[in-house]
């Protein structure tokens, strides 16, 4: 579901402090940092327009009025991120939230501090960008044809992989007859085009691409999967959760507030991400952006927990520890 990846595109439009990432962090005390008392917080990101709740409890003044100073870094892929929380380098990290419930359950000990971005529950279609399309060369219409047939991803495992799975097995197809291959988002256009591929998740603005070239969407496997449950959480580690809960208190309280406001103001939010993204797109062509208000209820990651242990991408259950 992700809006658009921008890796470092962001980094000349953001208007917070954006640096290399670099160790440290968690080992800090709870008061170090800023002026008179302001305490620092480096929050790790993957590149994409959701990160824009960030922007906008800057621009408007949340993050001061908490007393906390937050420096964004970009980390890259969503497993760099687990490490980088995992061994202190960051404050805190936004990693999917499939990703975190595998983790947790290998019995990485990381503290859920919050809730960031996703679907309403039966709302993919308005909000969910990361739709499945199939090749309009391959005929295929609809989930229950792929038997057999080529599916890309982005990586084996990825939460793409397991989202279109369910979504197979829904359908009544194999999983175990799919062909999966790996590729991103770029190169998946042209193969999809050419249709040497027949079937491929997209994000945006790649599936804006997809669509001017006559890819079919075969539904919303992500959101669908999901079923309301955010698509990323704000984690941090147990040791960070110790030594500066209150300012990563401060930081969910403010991001909250944020989402409030974005989930309001729908058409500022999408002018928000083309500007940092540095993206030509007219603003009406973007699905909107929904942010979460409120902490994840533990039931949906128990549900996600529960179906990755039926679908065979997981054999433990996860122990989930929240921030108070």
């Amino acid at each position: 579901m992700k809006a658009m990846k921008l890796g470092l595109a962001l980094l000349a439009a953001s208007t917070l402090l954006l640096t290399a990432c670099s160790g440290g962090a968690g080992s800090e005390s709870p008061d170090a940092g800023g002026e008179a008392g302001v305490q620092k917080l480096k929050v790790a990101v993957y590149g994409s327009t959701e990160e824009a709740v960030i922007d906008i409890a800057e621009e408007q003044g949340l993050f001061a009025d908490a007393g906390i100073e937050v420096e964004k870094v970009i980390v890259g892929a969503p497993p760099a991120l687990v490490a980088a929380t995992q061994s202190n380098e960051v404050d805190i990290a936004m990693i999917p939230t499939i990703l975190a419930v595998r983790t947790m359950a290998e019995g990485v000990p990381l503290v859920i501090v919050g809730s960031l971005d996703g679907a309403p529950a039966g709302q993919g279609e308005i909000y969910d960008s990361g739709a499945l399309f199939a090749s309009e060369k391959s005929g295929i219409t609809s989930v229950d044809q792929l038997t057999g047939k080529t599916i890309v991803v982005s990586a084996r495992g990825s939460s793409f992989e397991v989202s279109i799975t369910s979504a197979l097995v829904a359908a009544g197809v194999d999983p175990s007859t799919i062909n999966w291959v790996t590729m991103d988002f770029a190169s998946s256009l042209p193969a999809l085009k050419d249709g040497s591929v027949d079937a491929a998740p997209m994000i945006s603005p790649f599936n804006l691409q997809a669509e001017a070239q006559g890819s079919v969407v075969l539904g919303y496997p992500g959101s669908d999967f999901l079923d309301g449950a955010p698509v990323d959480l704000w984690l941090t580690s147990t040791d960070t959760a110790e030594k500066r809960g209150d300012a990563l208190r401060a930081f969910r309280d403010a991001t909250y507030q944020a989402a409030t406001w974005a989930n309001a103001n729908e058409d500022e939010v999408k002018q928000l991400g083309i500007e940092i993204g540095g993206l030509d797109l007219d603003p009406a062509d973007m699905k909107p952006m929904h942010f979460f208000e409120a902490d994840v209820p533990v039931a949906d990651l128990e549900r996600i927990n529960q179906t990755l242990i039926d679908m065979g991408f997981l054999d433990a259950t996860a122990q989930f520890t929240f921030l108070d």
